[in-house]
């Protein structure tokens, strides 16, 4: 199967909950909080420049996804604590949830890596702490034709 790595070495962000509005014309209307836009961006430009490099064309079949997160350990913590999660010990239990980390990169990768993501059919997301904050995002083609 023919996949794509792509990496962003920058703290995740969840995606958060859109603000509703009304526009001039009386519509409603729902925009994307300045964060969670920012780093949809940040995800999208990491993976049009991976997809070039590998020669990678919007796919339009089933696809597989690994999101890997890895979060800041908190300063608070003693070393004893800080050095338990960077070995694993320490799960990170906290919100945000591992299902809102995956909604803004899975929305960040429409139309570069796959026409749409609906078109994930398999999805693992995983949070851990990290001295190196940033996400492994995995896409592999499923042969499965849509």
């Amino acid at each position: 199967m023919k996949a794509i790595t792509i990496c962003i070495d920058a703290e995740p962000v969840a995606q958060g909950r859109g603000k509703a509005f009304v526009r001039r014309d009386g519509r409603a209307g729902i925009y994307d909080p300045v964060k969670s836009r920012n780093w949809k961006e940040l995800v999208r430009t990491a993976a049009t420049a991976q997809a070039s490099k590998d020669d990678w064309d919007v796919y339009h079949g089933a696809v597989e996804m690994f999101i890997y997160t890895h979060i800041p350990i908190p300063k608070s913590w003693s070393s004893v604590k800080k050095e338990r999660a960077k070995r694993g010990d320490v799960a990170p239990i906290s919100r945000p949830d591992v299902s809102n980390y995956a909604k803004g990169i899975e929305d960040a990768l429409n139309g570069v890596i796959y026409q749409d993501d609906s078109q994930i059919t398999k999805l693992t997301v995983s949070k851990e702490y990290s001295d190196k904050p940033g996400v492994i995002v995995r896409v592999e083609k499923m042969g499965i034709v849509l």
